[in-house]
């Protein structure tokens, strides 16, 4: 009966180290999938910083289009540099179906004083600056494109 006990404590003794390595590399196992698999707020964190809401595109896209209309008033004017704009918004072009900048353009003419504030709207295919009379086309245009 002696031997029989300690075979079976021989027995024991051999799996312990087997059972005790098993153990470990499962443990280790369940740690590496566990880190590999984010917390939900982690994951909202992550999408957060790599991607833009469409609400954050919208605004990219509407400054891209301000500023391009901006350039093209600019290009018109004798003191590009002297430019300030108020108003900016963007209307539409329902017939050639494109957005169209609007507002208010103050620059210096070629005496070197500030003219006043006149309208303009631009397009990518137009871009017209209203004088101190507005021309009956452009307030017409003026009116059409620009309405909020």
């Amino acid at each position: 009966m002696i031997h029989i006990k300690s075979a079976l404590c021989a027995l024991c003794v051999l799996a312990s180290p087997l059972e005790a390595q098993k153990t470990e590399r499962d443990t280790s196992l369940l740690r590496k999938e566990q880190a590999s698999v984010a917390s939900p707020s982690q994951t909202r964190n992550s999408e957060r910083s790599g991607l833009k809401s469409d609400g954050a595109m919208a605004r990219e896209r509407g400054a891209n289009i301000l500023a391009a209309g901006r350039e093209r008033v600019m290009q018109m004017l004798r003191d590009p540099e002297s430019a300030r704009f108020q108003g900016l918004f963007e209307g539409y072009d329902r017939k050639k179906r494109e957005i169209v900048v609007c507002g208010e353009v103050n620059a210096k003419n070629g005496l070197g004083g500030y003219v006043g504030f006149v309208p303009f709207y631009s397009s990518q295919t137009k871009t017209e600056l209203g004088g101190r009379d507005g021309g009956f086309f452009f307030v017409r245009r003026f009116n059409e494109f620009c309405r909020r």
